[in-house]
């Protein structure tokens, strides 16, 4: 009987220690944005709390509202609070501090979005509301590839999305639920770059375009030429390879030589001139004034207007 009792009191310690070494672990990891903690204040109630970590570290508790606590543990919270909460009670008070668990997430977001970094989001998120919070994919992102970087072992785990997939699917299964610490990055589609088109189009300025894209498919992407453009003489500049090439795109397409238009690579710049007057111009215009201005002047002077002295 007596080494029954010796046992269960063997027992009794042991779950005690470890309940100690479990509390003592705990209150010495670190305030991570979007921990719920309890704030217990001894016989002041109206000071005793539950606060969520937000994002830029900060809590919603009076006298440290505007003070970081993310990166502290528990115990130097609370010893900040009994030190805050002094000021206005006027005795050291006794406080608790614990986690309750969490509400949210904290992820790093890279790559084609709009707003690469860290994000905090709900447990809930998915793949997607993960991407809107940083922004949303950029025009140059490839979604058929997204990458979630997890894990702290080498080598990490690597899970591939395929949002266009799901996209027309609709199957929720396929995004993978998001875990505190995951990287997410989205590539970008190969050769996806931008050019810059100036001079005679409706829209000049930078145009991002796939690989492949012809000089005309780029033309009418800027809007089209106004009627000033020189069609005969486009300027084509590759800065990589410095080289200055003349396209005479108008030739090409009355020739029906549309495979000889060339295609446009990452940073050309396409350069559309204002056509030259030609005396054919002059004179066409000078005949139109004429047909114009002659009748006129005959109406006036038959009306009596012009003085015919």
């Amino acid at each position: 009987m007596k080494g029954m009792n010796k046992q269960k009191l063997f027992f009794i310690l042991l779950s005690l220690l470890i309940c100690t070494a479990q509390s003592t672990r705990a209150q010495s990891r670190k305030i991570s944005k979007g921990d719920i903690l309890e704030i217990i204040v001894y016989n002041r109630a109206e000071l005793s709390k539950t606060v969520i970590v937000q994002e830029n570290g900060n809590v919603d508790y009076p006298f440290v509202s505007n003070i970081p606590i993310d990166a502290l543990t528990l115990d130097e919270f609370r010893d900040l609070l009994v030190t805050q909460v002094a000021k206005y009670t006027g005795e050291a008070p006794i406080i608790t501090v614990r986690s309750s668990g969490r509400l949210s997430i904290q992820l790093v977001v890279l790559g084609q979005v709009r707003q690469p970094g860290e994000i905090l989001v709900p447990k809930n998120a998915t793949l997607q509301g993960a991407l809107t919070m940083a922004g949303g994919p950029t025009s140059q992102a490839e979604l058929n590839r997204v990458k979630i970087i997890r894990g702290k072992e080498h080598p990490k785990d690597t899970l591939y999305v395929d949002l266009y997939d799901f996209s027309l699917k609709g199957d929720p299964g396929l995004l993978p639920p998001l875990q505190e610490g995951d990287v997410i990055f989205v590539p970008g589609l190969p050769g996806i770059s931008d050019v810059k088109v100036i001079g005679e189009v409706k829209s000049p300025g930078n145009l991002t375009v796939p690989p492949g894209t012809s000089l005309l498919d780029v033309l009418y992407l800027a809007g089209g030429p106004t009627t000033h453009a020189d069609l005969n003489d486009i300027r084509l500049y590759d800065a990589k390879k410095k080289k200055d090439q003349r396209v005479y795109l108008n030739k090409l397409i009355k020739e029906s030589r549309f495979d000889e238009i060339p295609t446009v690579s990452p940073g050309n710049v396409i350069v559309i001139e204002t056509k030259h007057l030609l005396w054919k111009d002059v004179i066409e215009g000078l005949r139109l004034v004429t047909s114009v201005a002659v009748p006129i002047v005959m109406i006036l002077y038959y009306s009596g207007v012009i003085d015919r002295r």
